[in-house]
């Protein structure tokens, strides 16, 4: 079992990474390999950190040999993935959009059909805009035909749309939980 997450944030330390972290500690226990990618790393090492829409047919010709493509492969072969985003005037960041405009190659070879996809985010408030940002994460997703996962578990209830935490993410224990049951609903996912 192969987990990558996708921080759609700059803060490497910051509160989407410890909700990812929390989130991977738990499916590494249960016996996957994790890994965690920076996506404003990714964007900024490619020729162009946004789509422009280049060619018809995206052939990654702005990315190719960079961080950007590399991600891209990762996610091909990951078995679930985690999206996570701080919000940003109720939305995600600009990075986490113009890493996923840049995926228009993909979309059209159908690579991330089908695969597992769960959601965090985390505002300065408790109701700060976080249902919106997973949602235009979830929008993102379908469009490529991934299947969406909540947070809900059978040791846990039905769940919600994600993990959404209001800063500091650590001192947020209802976003803890989440995290706890999204982990077990991933690696249930996969092992279906």
């Amino acid at each position: 079992m192969y987990i990558i997450a996708l921080n759609g944030s700059h803060n490497e330390d910051g509160n989407c990474q410890f909700l990812i972290n929390t989130i991977l500690n738990d499916c590494k226990a249960m016996g996957a390999e994790i890994e965690t990618i920076n996506i404003y790393e990714a964007v900024m090492d490619s020729k162009t950190p946004f789509c422009t829409l280049c060619a018809s047919k995206c052939e990654g010709a702005c990315y190719k040999g960079t961080k950007l493509e590399k991600a891209f492969e990762k996610i091909v072969k990951a078995d679930a993935v985690i999206m996570a985003s701080p919000v940003y005037f109720g939305n995600v960041t600009g990075q986490l959009k113009a890493f996923w405009d840049k995926t228009r190659g993909y979309r059209a070879t159908k690579s991330f059909v089908g695969k597992p996809i769960g959601f965090v985010t985390c505002g300065a408030s408790r109701f700060g805009g976080q249902e919106e940002t997973i949602r235009a994460m979830q929008t993102m997703a379908l469009v490529h035909g991934m299947t969406i996962i909540n947070s809900g578990h059978l040791d846990f209830d039905a769940g919600h749309m994600g993990v959404s935490a209001q800063r500091p993410a650590n001192e947020d224990e209802f976003a803890i939980s989440r995290c706890h049951s999204m982990a077990k609903r991933i690696i249930d996912e996969i092992r279906k």
